[in-house]
């Protein structure tokens, strides 16, 4: 049998499989915990980062610097964290991974030196990425083509709520004391103890156990999460096509031919990835330097952080509608403008007033970005050709995040620069992040809903 015919065949057999059982379901939750964690650490520093400037005595610029490191760190595992994935197999490559973000934040909760508190940002950072493009590839190959889908979808639904559970826990725990903030880093080394019990329920992927001719393995895997009776040795399958090479995607994607598109693709994901984080280090420091109470800002921020969730299960309802290109241009713009009224109203509203009024708009921002970023990562995929389709998505989520890290440092810049109010300079600067990805989708993007990735790689191929 041809190899690539194999390879169809091999993914048929995966795609086709019944109904999602027990296996399958401990699974989801155990990478829906980690992707629990990754969200919750995201969006957490931001509601403790003026209590651990109070701690270390530190400067606006050595919060913009932790704040990168993280992002930093994220960039680096982004692109080891599919490498090591395919080296040395997704379930080993996982346990590594939650290993270095729980040691991590179990660093970030009890050193006291300010270098050793930075180096594990940057791991907790590593190892989150890992987590989340490992669980994602995971999902991806080990769940039936008809429930697919679905479950990316609850699992990002079910991650996005440690962003309401961060802040809410923040809010409760934080101003009891000054040095209270170093237990929201305990929990993120939960994990240490917590994944070798979970780990009992994860197998190996089978398909890439067929990519390195391990057939028998994948048989009983394919046996056990199924409840039926496996072929793969019987049917000759024991390989998938190779593995593109970095050198020979970037070669690719950065082509004559190819480099519009891919600048087109990296720019709107650096515009949704940088629009969603640029500002979440930095909102209670901007409010507490504005002479807003703490307690008070920890309390109504509740209010913002359910805008996650909310955007992941708006997305689900609209991503079809208009070929994917019109919900992202309408949900992006829509930040935009949710970016400049809410940077208004600490300054327009005093008080307690001012701190609900910016946390209600922050929700409905936080939601537009997110339903945007959601159905982004789909219509990336679906952009890029077949052969390419991992390395591309690898490399340019990689490159979101190292952007991140390095346009973090200007917030401070654009504090101190005169105008309505530091909130409404950065507010503004964070709403341009949104325009440029909708400006471009809406120029070069095209219908991809209801469409074959062949006909869309055609279609792609011919402009």
């Amino acid at each position: 049998m041809a190899q690539s015919q194999a390879a169809q065949n091999a993914c048929a057999y995966f795609d086709n499989m019944k109904e999602i059982g027990i296996k399958h379901k401990h699974m989801f939750w155990i990478f829906s915990v980690c992707y629990f964690f990754d969200m919750m650490d995201m969006n957490l520093f931001g509601s403790i980062a003026s209590s651990v400037q109070a701690t270390f005595s530190l400067t606006n610029e050595h919060i913009s610097q932790l704040s990168s490191l993280s992002f930093y760190g994220m960039f680096f595992g982004g692109l080891l964290g599919g490498w090591m994935a395919d080296k040395i197999g997704r379930k080993k490559a996982l346990l590594y991974n939650v290993l270095i973000f729980s040691l991590a934040s179990l660093g970030n909760a009890l050193f006291n030196n300010y270098i050793l508190f930075a180096i594990c940002r940057f791991f907790t950072g590593f190892g989150i990425i890992g987590m989340n493009i490992i669980a994602m590839v995971y999902i991806a190959e080990m769940m039936p083509a008809h429930s697919r889908g679905k479950y990316q979808g609850l699992m990002a639904a079910t991650g996005s709520l440690g962003v309401p559970f961060g802040i809410i826990l923040s809010a409760m725990v934080v101003p009891r004391s000054p040095e209270a903030w170093r237990i929201m880093f305990l929990l993120g080394g939960i994990g240490v103890i917590l994944f070798p019990i979970g780990i009992k329920w994860l197998y190996e992927s089978p398909r890439w156990l067929v990519s390195k001719g391990r057939a028998e393995e994948a048989d009983k895997i394919v046996e056990i999460m199924s409840g039926e009776p496996s072929n793969l040795v019987a049917s000759g399958i024991v390989c998938v096509e190779s593995k593109v090479g970095m050198l020979e995607a970037l070669g690719f994607l950065f082509s004559k031919k190819q480099i519009g598109s891919t600048l087109a693709l990296a720019i709107m994901a650096i515009g949704c990835v940088v629009g969603g984080f640029y500002m979440a280090n930095w909102t209670v420091v901007i409010l507490v330097q504005m002479g807003y109470e703490l307690q008070t800002i920890l309390t109504f921020s509740i209010l913002g952080c359910f805008g996650a969730p909310l955007g992941d299960f708006v997305s689900s309802k609209i991503s079809d509608l208009g070929g994917r290109k019109i919900p992202i241009v309408v949900m992006l713009f829509t930040a935009a403008a949710m970016c400049i009224i809410s940077g208004l109203m600490p300054t327009l509203l005093a008080g307690v007033t001012g701190v609900a009024a910016y946390m209600i708009m922050n929700l409905f921002r936080a939601a537009c970005a997110t339903s945007a970023t959601t159905m982004y990562w789909t219509y990336l995929a679906e952009n890029l050709p077949n052969k390419y389709r991992s390395t591309g998505t690898g490399l340019i989520m990689s490159a979101s995040r190292l952007l991140i890290g390095v346009v973090t440092p200007t917030v401070p810049v654009f504090m101190a620069m005169q105008g309505i109010s530091p909130m409404f300079n950065v507010s503004a600067v964070n709403s341009v992040f949104y325009i440029i990805p909708a400006v471009i989708c809406l120029v070069w993007g095209g219908k991809t809903a209801q469409k074959s990735l062949e006909q869309i790689e055609a279609e792609a191929a011919a402009r």
